[in-house]
């Protein structure tokens, strides 16, 4: 069979074509196994090794997978009505959510997330155990921010775990 200059174009374009769909592939195969042992890594935490833990963990499987858990996780008990803040420092390059679990007694746990001067700029209006904020729209700050996140136990009593997870890039 003898190509022609057309057909050589149409080979190469097609070759090149199937090249990068392989090279596609396996960065999408590479990012998968990258997030799998982001999660692999974070069922392992001992800070997640208790049930209120294991429920925090579940909610991160459902709201974040393949984040990374920011610092230290943040637990508290309250009482119904109160409330408990905590002061994170949200470096500048990621975007963040914030997802917390309430142990039994818990009915309805909200969070509210405060910038550097006061002013609210997320809440939760979930009547749950769980609350997050976040994930609809993740937080991303344009730069360095100290925020104060605040638990806020509406129904109920008891533990609570709350954790910053930031985005992996």
């Amino acid at each position: 069979m003898v190509y022609n200059s057309d057909m050589r174009i149409r080979f190469c374009v097609s070759l090149g074509l199937s090249a990068l769909a392989a090279c596609g592939e396996n960065a999408e195969a590479r990012s998968a196994a990258a997030r799998h042992e982001r999660e692999a890594a974070l069922a392992r935490d001992p800070e997640l090794a208790d049930a209120l833990g294991g429920a925090l963990l579940q909610q991160v499987g459902e709201h974040a997978p393949g984040w990374v858990k920011h610092e230290r996780l943040l637990r508290g008990t309250l009482n119904e009505r109160a409330r408990q803040s905590f002061l994170v420092v949200l470096p500048y390059g990621h975007c963040y959510r914030f997802i917390a679990s309430g142990g039994a007694g818990v009915s309805d746990l909200d969070l509210a997330l405060f910038d550097g001067n006061g002013v609210e700029i997320a809440r939760d209006t979930s009547e749950d155990p769980a609350p997050n904020l976040g994930v609809a729209a993740s937080i991303c700050p344009s730069d360095a921010s100290a925020v104060c996140i605040e638990a806020r136990m509406r129904r109920g009593h008891g533990d609570f775990v709350l954790g910053v997870f930031h985005s992996a890039d």
